[in-house]
């Protein structure tokens, strides 16, 4: 297997990489926001796993899990590396082995929700022209999928709306592990008029997302992974990604086979207040929402950028808790999951979603045209959705 191979490999920065179904070589200047323990082995799924495990043992790694990742058509080897830094491990293999790619196991973090209690969380829907736009369409015959935390599906609100996929163990009697996931989900499907935007849509929840004692729910570029590789698997239309994390070549590669697929990607710009880009957010193809108040003036934190593309509802926002409880949310995350629940109404009626309609008939927002802050402006989903209607 020895070979010079990585000098034809195409580096991950480029377009020839994102466009091309092949490994990529990436090897960022700067990186910190990995498991500094793990290291992640791709490869063809017929490739021998013996091959495998004496590459491992060769670099005194030890495995931890083995999974599919079958839209890629890869395996997916989690492995320890018993106290060796990632990075060099992560040279070596790739310097020497052609069909196995090494990467770092990147951290992610659910756009935590911050509460702001207010007397005006209703005003989302008619901000965007969603509430019109439930004159037209509910959302029927679409299926969300997100990745997130887990959900409350007991919830009454949320009660034969929701399958949920687990890929970790969560305790089911803790608000605190469902909340993110479960206010998300609320504003997609929530059969209560002043809160869920798709009300006869479909939700396929993947849990990916951990609770941490820092008040943090937490995932990895593994997790995530094969967290859109299921969504894949099981059609759906659109993903909702309300989370964020530094560059991540096998996320990256993840993200372009779900649009190749034909799903619509969402995610949030994030909550750091900087125009650093936060991934996947400011991967092509993947529409980045930003957050505004009932004002639509931006969120005091949302990130800046020039891939952020619409504007939508983020503070203060009503939305559902696990126990049958409300809550009210803030952040970019609720954002997100304002513009997915709009492009399910828009998708019932037109299976093909007309990107560059909802940017046009967006409310410009800021300076004129499009800018780092609202991107094209404030969601209209009425104004996208009725020019379908009567066409």
């Amino acid at each position: 297997m020895a070979a010079n191979v990585h000098a034809d490999w195409i580096p991950a920065d480029v377009a020839e990489c994102y466009f091309q179904d092949t490994l990529c070589f990436d090897l960022p200047e700067k990186r910190d926001n990995y498991n500094k323990n793990e290291i992640l082995l791709l490869f063809k799924k017929d490739f021998p796993q013996g091959l495998v495990k004496q590459v491992m043992k060769d670099h005194g790694l030890e495995s931890l899990s083995v999974n599919a990742l079958d839209s890629m058509n890869l395996k997916l080897q989690v492995a320890s590396t018993n106290g060796q830094d990632p990075l060099e491990i992560e040279k070596k293999i790739n310097r020497v082995y052609e069909e196995i790619e090494a990467t770092t196991n990147n951290e992610y973090f659910t756009n935590a929700s911050g509460v702001k209690k207010t007397s005006i969380g209703v005003y989302p829907k008619s901000l965007t022209g969603a509430s019109r736009a439930l004159t037209l369409s509910n959302g029927e015959n679409i299926l969300i999928g997100m990745v997130d935390g887990p959900v409350d599906i007991k919830h009454k609100d949320l009660k034969g709306k929701v399958i949920q996929h687990s890929l970790v163990d969560f305790n089911p009697e803790s608000v605190a592990e469902m909340h993110h996931g479960t206010t998300i989900a609320g504003v997609l499907v929530s059969s209560n008029d002043r809160i869920g935007i798709a009300p006869n849509a479909r939700l396929l929840s993947v849990s990916a997302f951990e609770y941490t004692d820092e008040n943090k729910a937490r995932s990895s570029s593994a997790q995530v992974a094969q967290a859109i590789d299921y969504a894949i698997s099981k059609k759906v239309d659109i993903l909702n990604l309300s989370f964020s994390g530094g560059k991540d070549t096998l996320v990256k590669r993840m993200i372009k086979k779900a649009a190749d697929q034909g799903i619509v990607i969402v995610a949030s710009s994030g909550n750091n207040n900087t125009d650093e880009p936060k991934y996947p957010a400011a991967y092509p193809r993947v529409i980045t929402v930003t957050a505004v108040d009932h004002f639509s003036e931006r969120y005091k934190m949302a990130n800046r950028g020039k891939h952020i593309d619409l504007a939508a509802p983020g503070v203060g926002i009503m939305t559902i808790a696990p126990g049958d409880r409300y809550d009210f949310a803030t952040g970019t995350s609720i954002a997100a999951a304002h513009v997915s629940g709009s492009i399910a109404l828009f998708m019932s009626k037109n299976k093909r979603l007309d990107r560059l309609l909802i940017t046009e008939t967006a409310k410009d927002l800021g300076k004129p045209g499009h800018d780092i802050d609202y991107g094209d402006g404030l969601l209209n989903i009425y104004s996208a959705l009725e020019r379908v209607v009567k066409r």
